[in-house]
C-alpha cells in the first residue's frame, strides 16, 4: 500500500494497472511465448512500488523492471488465435450462395486445382492452417494514473483515467507495430486506432498481484474510430436517381471534367483520415485537393478572360501560396490575406505549413492536426465558391462548374445568372475549356 495525498483529501491508494485486449487486424509473427515490449515515457510517476506486474498468464507473471517503476510505461504483448475456418473457405461459401441463386444449377462444376506444394513436392499444410487461419490478439498494459504536478500519480479506478490509459496503450501499440514492419520490411497496412478493435475489452487490477486480483466488472469498449470499417451495407439503397447520377458521373470522368480530379482527391483525403488513420496521407491529400481546386478555378477564370494557353501557363510559375495571395482577390473580391482570422490565413497556418513539415521532414501529424488541416481545406473551398457565386456574372463558367446546382441552392441563389452559369458548365463552352486546359497543362 502507498499513501497518496493532496491539498483536499488524504486517502489510502492501492496502485493499479489497466489492461486492454483487442483484435489486431493483421496476423503478426510476434506471438512467441513471453515476448513483450515496454515503452517508457519521460513523465515521472508517483505512488508505485517496484512491484508492477505487466502481464499475468496462469502462474506466469511478467514484471516491470524496477528501474522503470518511477516512469509512465506501456507494455505490449501479442497472442495468436486460430479461426475455426480458413477465411478463403468462408468467402467461397458466401460467394457460391449468390452464384447458385443467380445461375441455379446451370453454373459449371469447378476444375479441381492442384494442392499447394512446397519446394519438396509435399502439400504445405503450414500455409493453410498456420498462416491463413491465424489472427492476433494484442494485450496492452499501463499504470492507472491521473496527472499531478507535472507528472502522474497512482489513483483508484475511475472512468476518467481509463480513456487516457487506452489512448496511451494504442499509441504504444502503433509504435511497436511500426518498429516490426519497418525492421522486417513487412508489407502491411499502417497501424492506426481506426484499425484496432472495434471492440476492446478493458479491466484493472492491483499493480502487485499479492494485493488482489482483477477488479469487477470488466469493460467492453466500442472503438468508435474503427466502426467505419465494420462490414455493413455502404451507401443508400438504390433509388431511380442513383443510376442516373452514376451514369452522369461516368460521363464526366470520360471527358476529363476538371471537378472529377478534385472529388477523387477529397475522397482519398476522407478515407485516409476517417478509415485508415493515415494522418500523413490525409494532410498531403488535403493540400493536393486544395491546389487542384484553386488552380482549376483560376484556370477557368483565365479562360473566360480570353487568355491564351501560354499566357495562362505563365501564371503557374509562382508558388501556390503566392498565387493564392495575388491572383484571386482582384478577380473575386473578399479577403485573401495571410494575416487575420479568415479562411486563407487559416489554410496557410493549419494546412500549408503542416504539409511542408510532413513532406520535408517526415513529420507524423496528430489526429487534431490532421483534422484541423482537413477542415482548413474544406473551409477554403467554401470561401472560394462563395466568392465565385458573388461574381457569377463575371465568371459564369467557373461558378457553374465548381458550385453546381446544389451549391447555388445551399446559398439560396436562384437567378437568371445562376441558371446561365449551370447551362455553360454543361455546354460546348465546357468542351472548349477542357481542350484549352489540356493545352495549358502541356505548356
Amino acid at each position: 500500500m502507498v499513501i497518496h495525498s493532496d491539498e483536499s483529501n488524504k486517502s489510502l491508494i492501492t496502485p493499479r494497472v489497466a489492461t486492454f485486449f483487442a483484435v489486431y487486424p493483421d496476423p503478426l509473427g510476434l506471438t512467441a511465448r513471453g515476448c513483450y515490449f515496454v515503452i517508457a515515457d519521460k513523465a515521472p510517476v508517483h505512488g508505485f512500488s517496484d512491484k508492477v506486474a505487466l502481464h499475468i498468464k496462469g502462474d506466469e507473471t511478467l514484471w516491470l523492471q524496477p528501474t522503470l517503476a518511477g516512469h509512465l510505461v506501456t507494455s505490449i504483448r501479442f497472442h495468436r488465435g486460430r479461426h475455426k475456418l480458413d477465411p478463403v473457405e468462408t468467402y467461397d461459401t458466401e460467394l457460391m450462395e449468390i452464384i447458385q441463386a443467380v445461375s441455379s444449377d446451370s453454373f459449371p462444376e469447378f476444375e479441381q486445382s492442384s494442392s499447394m506444394k512446397n519446394d519438396h513436392g509435399h502439400e504445405d499444410q503450414r500455409t493453410a492452417h498456420e498462416l491463413f487461419m491465424a489472427y492476433t490478439i494484442v494485450e496492452m498494459t499501463t499504470q492507472l494514473v491521473v496527472p499531478q504536478d507535472g507528472g502522474f500519480s497512482a489513483c483508484e479506478f475511475n472512468h476518467d483515467a481509463m480513456g487516457p490509459a487506452l489512448t496511451r496503450c494504442i499509441d504504444g501499440l502503433i509504435r511497436v507495430v511500426n518498429a516490426y514492419r519497418f525492421t522486417e520490411h513487412i508489407s502491411i497496412q499502417a497501424p492506426a486506432r481506426e484499425r484496432i478493435g472495434p471492440t476492446i475489452v478493458g479491466a484493472t487490477r492491483p499493480a502487485d498481484p499479492a494485493l488482489g486480483g482483477w477488479d469487477a466488472p470488466a469493460h467492453s469498449i466500442i472503438n468508435t474510430f474503427a466502426t467505419s470499417g465494420w462490414p455493413m451495407l455502404r451507401g443508400k439503397e438504390e433509388y431511380p436517381s442513383t443510376s442516373e447520377k452514376m451514369l452522369a458521373w461516368l460521363q464526366l470522368d470520360s471527358i476529363d471534367y476538371p471537378v472529377v480530379a478534385i472529388a477523387h482527391l477529397q475522397a482519398e483525403l476522407d478515407t485516409a483520415f476517417g478509415h485508415q488513420g493515415n494522418f500523413r496521407a490525409a494532410v498531403m491529400f488535403a493540400h493536393s485537393a486544395s491546389e487542384v481546386l484553386l488552380d482549376t478555378a483560376l484556370m477557368a477564370m483565365l479562360f473566360e478572360e480570353g487568355q491564351t494557353p501560354a499566357e495562362a501557363a505563365s501564371m503557374y510559375d509562382a508558388p501556390l501560396k503566392t498565387r493564392l495571395l495575388t491572383k484571386y482577390h482582384d478577380r473575386l473580391g473578399g479577403v485573401w490575406s495571410a494575416t487575420g482570422d479568415n479562411a486563407v490565413s487559416t489554410w496557410i497556418n493549419n494546412l500549408l505549413k503542416l504539409r511542408h513539415r510532413v513532406a520535408h521532414t517526415g513529420y507524423m501529424p496528430s489526429w487534431t492536426e490532421a483534422n484541423t488541416a482537413r477542415e482548413a481545406h474544406y473551409s477554403l473551398g467554401t470561401h472560394l465558391r462563395d466568392r465565385l457565386a458573388a461574381r457569377v456574372k463575371t465568371y459564369p463558367l467557373a461558378a457553374g462548374m465548381l458550385l453546381t446546382a446544389k451549391g447555388f441552392e445551399r446559398r439560396g441563389l436562384h437567378t437568371k445568372a445562376t441558371t446561365e452559369a449551370l447551362g455553360l458548365a454543361n455546354s460546348n463552352r465546357m468542351d472548349d475549356f477542357i481542350s484549352w486546359r489540356r493545352d495549358v497543362l502541356s505548356n
